[in-house]
C-alpha cells in the first residue's frame, strides 16, 4: 500500500446539503435532490478531477476541511479584525461536511464510499476583509496493492 496525503484549495462557496424533496407524479411519490445541491456536488468534483490519487483509495482515510464562507457586510467596519474570524452560526458544520463528502463520494474518484472516513476534522470561518470564500481540504489515505 501507498500513502497518499494532498492538500487542495477549492475556489467555491460551501454550501450546505439541502434536504431531500418530495413530489408526486402519476400518484406516486419521488423523492429528489434539490438543484442547488446536485450542482454544487458536481462542481466539487470538477475542481478535484485534477488532484486524485493515482488509484482509489483503499481503506480508511483521514480528511480536514476548512470551511471559509463569505463575511457578511456588518463585518467589514474599520473595528473587524483582517483575518479569518470564527463563525458559529448556520449553515451547521455537519451539512457543510455532508455536501462536500457526498460531492468527493458521488464525482471525485477518491473513495468507493464515505463510511471509509475514519476520522474528520471540521471547522467553519468567516474569510479575511480581502478574502474569498473557498474550501481548504486535507485528504490521507492509501491506495494500491502492497509494495
Amino acid at each position: 500500500m501507498t500513502l497518499w496525503r494532498k492538500h487542495i484549495l477549492l475556489p467555491i462557496t460551501p454550501k450546505s446539503k439541502g434536504r431531500p424533496r418530495v413530489r408526486v407524479v402519476a400518484g406516486h411519490a419521488q423523492t429528489y435532490t434539490p438543484k442547488e445541491t446536485v450542482e454544487f456536488e458536481r462542481s466539487v468534483a470538477q475542481l478535484l478531477a485534477d488532484h486524485r490519487p493515482p488509484a482509489m483509495l483503499e481503506g480508511a482515510v483521514t480528511i480536514m476541511v476548512k470551511f471559509v464562507l463569505p463575511r457578511p457586510k456588518s463585518m467589514f467596519k474599520k473595528k473587524d479584525p483582517e483575518m479569518l474570524v470564527e463563525h458559529f452560526k448556520r449553515p451547521d458544520v455537519d451539512n457543510l461536511l455532508k455536501s462536500l463528502c457526498d460531492g468527493i463520494t458521488r464525482n471525485g474518484g477518491y473513495w468507493r464510499d464515505d463510511a471509509q472516513l475514519q476520522g474528520v476534522s471540521a471547522k467553519k470561518m468567516y474569510a479575511e476583509k480581502k478574502g474569498q470564500p473557498r474550501i481548504e481540504l486535507w485528504v490521507q489515505g492509501e491506495y494500491g496493492g502492497s509494495s
